[in-house]
């Protein structure tokens, strides 16, 4: 018996608890180690890994978001790749942990596909995706995992997404295993549209190629490859199983062969959706104000010049309602409208505008800027927004501060001006430690003219 089936036998051979957790539970109470180390189940491993190492160069770096158990984390470790893993289920995690060899450059820590603040932007060559969008329900959140993946992804670098699909599932799952009226009683069929549902206790999500393609057109990527990676192979899983070698090794050469046909890609249980992150351009003018903008710091922060390439980062915070909530402008939906706005500022030369980055890890947790307030080039206004989840941690006040500093130093500025709605206290208290005092009640309204608030206009002047 081989060493890592002992290991297993006698660590996770025990009775499983239920938690009230469904997808806790599922993956508890299943082998997901052997799910691809079958006969029928390495087709779709092996069309997976095809796919990567057509792109994987010597030295890239590599995350997987969703490594259940690790078997491709540990796969591309052991050919001597850096790899990073995230996977949200504890049981899963004690496995990979198992499984790790010495001479691996592995690392496996708990996470959430839909929240990857702990990793910085553009730290990866190469992001697998390839379990969180089975179990994600909602379009909100299987957006959100995709503009995660995007982000921590350097440009040029490759974006690997696993689905199930629907169809062969209903036809399988719920014809051919007849289980038609439990599926209707369960209410996980619309037996008009065939659309299926899925209720709290449910934890696998399909989709149709429409849909992949929906959720994907908006973001900053290029498709290069959208393909079945098991084909028609779990409908005849048991034949698969029992092929002699050579048989086995023509029906995978089949695979291959056929595995791009988008006539045929949607019989397939899973498919992959392979894409390149593509880098933002600016033009000339654009280029020009980043290139004058110079990047200042303080203790903690790196403030510089935000640019098309932070709309995926950028969209953490302006897509926040909590951040939003006094802001003039319109909650931004996705990050078409996040890049409009940085091409926007961009050309703005009245104004500095600034991403402010965490120096511990390069992560852009919030913006900035400041400039000449209506016009008036002796007084000058400033404003900032940061992400909720860095709240209460004296960002705001760190970069404000620095901001005055610079417009004091650099173009002898004594005047500033500032302002916030009178129920968000906590805006006025970064004006406060900032210098800034009350001068008088105020109102603004939000741009599109539907909203105002009473507001607190703050004053600071230098000497």
């Amino acid at each position: 018996m081989k060493l890592f089936d002992l290991i297993k036998k006698k660590l996770f051979k025990k009775q499983h608890v239920k938690t009230g957790d469904h997808l806790v539970d599922f993956y508890n109470r299943i082998d997901e180690d052997s799910r691809l180390l079958s006969k029928h189940g390495q087709i779709e491993f092996l069309t997976t890994v095809k796919y990567i190492e057509k792109y994987l160069k010597d030295g890239m770096k590599i995350i997987e978001i969703g490594a259940a158990t690790g078997r491709y984390s540990h796969y591309f470790a052991q050919k001597g790749f850096e790899v990073d893993a995230v996977e949200l289920i504890e049981h899963n995690i004690e496995i990979f942990k198992a499984k790790t060899m010495p001479d691996e450059k592995v690392t496996i820590r708990q996470g959430n596909a839909v929240n990857l603040s702990e990793y910085p932007d553009e730290s990866y060559d190469v992001t697998l995706l390839l379990g969180p969008m089975y179990h994600l329900y909602t379009v909100e959140e299987q957006k959100k995992a995709l503009s995660e993946a995007i982000r921590i992804t350097k440009p040029d670098g490759y974006i690997f997404v696993a689905y199930c699909m629907v169809d062969p599932s209903v036809l399988t799952g719920i014809f051919k295993n007849n289980k038609v009226q439990q599926s209707i009683d369960d209410g996980l069929i619309d037996t008009e549209t065939f659309e299926t549902y899925f209720p709290p206790h449910g934890v696998f999500k399909l989709y149709t190629r429409d849909e992949i393609f929906e959720l994907t057109e908006e973001l900053n990527a290029e498709r290069l490859h959208f393909l079945a990676t098991d084909g028609y192979t779990l409908h005849m899983r048991d034949v698969i199983d029992k092929m002699d070698n050579e048989t086995y090794e023509l029906y995978l050469k089949y695979h291959f062969k056929t595995c791009e046909r988008q006539d045929l890609v949607g019989i397939s249980h899973h498919t992959l959706d392979v894409l390149r992150k593509e880098e933002a351009s600016m033009n000339s003018k654009q280029t020009e104000y980043v290139k004058n903008t110079p990047v200042i710091e303080t203790e903690r922060l790196i403030l510089r010049p935000i640019t098309p390439n932070d709309a995926d980062m950028a969209f953490v915070w302006l897509s926040d309602e909590k951040v939003n909530k006094f802001m003039p402008y319109n909650l931004y939906k996705n990050t078409d409208e996040v890049l409009h706005w940085i091409n926007v500022i961009l050309p703005d030369s009245d104004k500095y505008h600034w991403g402010f980055m965490l120096k511990e890890n390069n992560l852009l947790i919030g913006s900035g800027s400041i400039g000449p307030d209506k016009g008036n080039h002796d007084e000058w206004g400033f404003g900032y927004n940061i992400r909720s989840d860095y709240w209460n941690k004296g960002f705001a006040t760190e970069a404000a501060k620095r901001m005055i500093e610079f417009a004091n130093k650099e173009h002898g500025i004594k005047d500033f001006v500032a302002s916030h709605a009178v129920d968000n206290p906590a805006s006025g208290r970064v004006m406060e430690k900032c210098g800034l005092t009350f001068e008088r009640y105020t109102e603004y309204s939000t741009f599109d003219g539907k909203e105002k608030f009473k507001a607190k206009s703050y004053k600071l002047h230098l000497e």
